[in-house]
């Protein structure tokens, strides 16, 4: 193989005959193109292990819930003193239902919108888990404000992530190995935790799996799809 065949084998996408001829880790030769093997992920040129898939090291694996154990990716949330807790390397971020809050100042802010601060939480219907926001201002009947896709859902029992050891970046700037795990879908795959804005109103929902490409938000009545979004991640 040239030095130029190299360097363009190191790129996914790139054109190839067989995967040998594909440099990126956890990529094959499909369709005459180097793209991520089936259960991998794409994002900036790397591919991250959903579940089950194969790794060699934490970082291969999608989101704080999943970690390499074993060569393989699994999902290794666990549940203490009443916290959903992480044990993936350097992980701090956790799930406490909303009843068991002691401090407010611990949950994660996610902005704010025309009624004032909201933060991160999450609801469970039919085994989907997803995220959304609740309204400090709510405080007499707080609501859980998500949507699965399709469908703008409230919950009234939820849980709160609890850190200080995360952050919102953009779709580009983050990868998916620190994207902070908030649920999954009817068919298994991890959702993350994304935030838009829009006519002056910011919206938290979920990166719509398995590409991660748009920002599914309850609006209303109505599912807002946007691709211009940030992202909530673990530093």
């Amino acid at each position: 193989m040239t030095i130029l065949q190299t360097l363009f084998t190191e790129v996914l996408h790139a054109l190839c005959k067989s995967s040998k001829d594909c440099e990126i880790v956890f990529s094959g030769c499909y369709e005459r193109k180097c793209k991520c093997k089936p259960d991998y992920i794409e994002h900036e040129n790397a591919c991250y292990g959903g579940l089950y898939s194969k790794c060699f090291k934490p970082s291969d694996c999608l989101s704080t819930s999943f970690s390499c154990k074993s060569g393989i990716c699994q999902y290794v949330e666990y549940a203490k003193y009443g916290k959903i807790l992480s044990s993936k390397p350097e992980v701090r971020a956790y799930w406490v239902h909303r009843n068991h809050v002691i401090n407010a100042t611990e949950k994660v802010f996610a902005g704010t919108d025309l009624t004032g601060r909201v933060y991160v939480c999450r609801g469970t219907k039919s085994n989907i888990t997803i995220p959304g926001k609740v309204r400090e201002s709510e405080k007499n009947n707080p609501r859980c404000r998500s949507s699965d896709g399709y469908f703008d859902i409230e919950y009234t029992d939820y849980d709160i992530l609890i850190s200080s050891d995360v952050e919102w970046r953009r779709d580009s700037s983050y990868t998916p190995d620190k994207a902070v795990y908030a649920g999954k879908t009817k068919d298994n795959k991890p959702v993350f935790i994304c935030r838009v804005w829009s006519i002056h109103h910011l919206f938290v929902g979920m990166l719509d799996p398995p590409l991660y490409k748009y920002c599914l938000v309850p609006y209303y009545d109505l599912v807002l799809k946007g691709d211009n979004f940030e992202v909530l991640v673990h530093k």
